[in-house]
């Protein structure tokens, strides 16, 4: 067991936390042409600023970028005089195409640079991103978008990948009413145009965002406990561990985290917990056979299923299984702490 007590922790949560929903990329990908392919993808509306999509956008590119010393990179946003900058629209699947289009640049780019270009016009929200890369072959434009592309058969050993990036991201601009297109040379460098309408459905300025924001931080804090919980964790995936210990003990609980269901039975026989957060797919033992001997200790104890695995069907034989709650990955903070707060007591009504 451990306490949360370094307060640099807490600065360092949404790092983890970007980093963590990074990671996942490849899972989400396969899961994403799924869903859409079985028509149980929707586009979520809300209302965000630039800055926050290109700070965020900046942010996650960086680690992109580690291996990368000489590249160039840029994020440009330009605006009209009289616009504020907010704009309504599935703010996740936009990050989520422009990090596939930017993971591609600089995947594809030795050296020179990267530039992401963020305009705002009339109805049309427009991001561009062009690099100085080794370009596509005319005679692969009109399949580049197809699933499982690759430029040649070589790319996916040198450069990795499933193929499935680019795929995606048009499919998604297409839900979004918009489109995704290239422009690109051999031997020169590529240049990916996305253009989404701008939706009218929500109309809110910086004080309404404000006052979202406020909220949203006021019901963090309602889930702050007086009363501490033993909290077991399994996850096989370093980054999501850590960023669900993080969440937790950043809000007073503690946290004994383990690598599978094995470990997991063995620790919970031998000490006690509040409530348990388990993966579902785990080697060795999955997360349903490890419910089901945790079930033979302690039939009451709450238990929260964490899954990149979010179809319908999948989702149901959750909770056919016995799990008591389900959390989608990638995963908030409020995600985490909403679940607990909802299966576990919190109040400090055992103390006089």
């Amino acid at each position: 067991m451990k306490k949360e007590t370094d307060e640099s922790k807490l600065r360092k949560l949404s790092i983890i936390d970007n980093s963590s929903k990074t990671l996942l990329a490849i899972i989400n990908d396969i899961l994403d042409i799924a869903k859409i392919e079985a028509g149980e993808l929707s586009i979520n509306l809300e209302a965000f600023s630039l800055d926050k999509l290109s700070n965020n956008i900046e942010k996650l590119s960086l680690g992109l970028l580690k291996n990368k010393k000489n590249i160039d990179f840029k994020i440009n946003v330009n605006l009209d005089d009289d616009d504020d900058g907010f704009i309504a629209g599935d703010y996740s699947r936009i990050i989520q195409i422009a990090l596939n289009l930017i993971s591609n640049a600089i995947k594809f780019t030795d050296e020179g640079s990267v530039t992401v270009n963020i305009d705002l016009k009339k109805d049309f929200l427009f991001l561009t991103v062009k690099d100085t890369g080794i370009g596509i072959d005319k005679n692969k434009l009109n399949t580049i978008f197809n699933k499982f592309s690759q430029l040649n058969s070589g790319d996916s050993r040198k450069y990795g990948g499933t193929g499935l990036g680019l795929a995606i991201s048009k499919k998604l601009a297409l839900l979004m009413k918009g489109n995704l297109s290239v422009i690109s040379e051999k031997g020169v460098g590529s240049s990916f145009h996305l253009k989404i309408p701008i939706s009218g459905e929500i109309n809110l300025d910086s004080r309404d965002l404000e006052a979202i924001r406020n909220d949203i931080y006021s019901e963090l804090s309602e889930l702050r406990p007086v009363k501490s919980l033993k909290c077991l964790i399994v996850e096989d995936n370093d980054q999501s561990s850590l960023l669900m210990e993080s969440i937790i003990e950043s809000h007073g609980h503690l946290t004994c985290a383990v690598k599978n269901g094995f470990e997991a039975c063995d620790i919970f026989k031998e000490k006690n917990f509040d409530i348990i957060l388990m993966d579902i797919q785990m080697p060795g033992m999955d997360g349903f056979e490890c419910l089901k001997k945790i079930r033979e200790i302690d039939s009451n104890i709450p238990v929260i299923a964490v899954s990149a695995h979010t179809l319908k069907h999948q989702i149901d034989k959750v909770f056919k299984a016995g799990f008591n709650e389900f959390i989608a990955k990638p995963f908030y903070s409020i995600d985490i702490l909403s679940a607990i707060s909802r299966l576990v007591d919190t109040s400090n009504d055992t103390i006089s």
